[in-house]
């Protein structure tokens, strides 16, 4: 999936900028055990990530597969990320 990201991104913009390898890092996946589900851990796993990649990267870019729809809700909705 990375590879095939990489490859796509300079077909991709986002806030005035054309993706690609130096100005974006490639999140994820993320997987949260069911008995951890809802406590937070997702959004603490993804503030210390973000927290510290953006000491090099300004974007942050991820693939959510849209049927997905608990991971898709997660990264929207908790997490606040914008489709491209």
């Amino acid at each position: 999936m990375f590879a095939f990201m990489i490859k796509d991104l300079p077909n991709l913009e986002y806030a005035g900028f054309t993706l690609n390898t130096e100005n974006s890092y490639q999140y994820g996946p993320v997987c949260i055990d069911k008995s951890v589900r809802g406590t937070g851990v997702l959004e603490q796993i993804f503030a210390f990530a973000k927290d510290k990649m953006s000491e090099r990267f300004s974007i942050l870019v991820t693939f959510v597969n849209k049927i997905n729809g608990r991971s898709y809700a997660a990264h929207t909705r908790k997490l606040g990320l914008d489709v491209i």
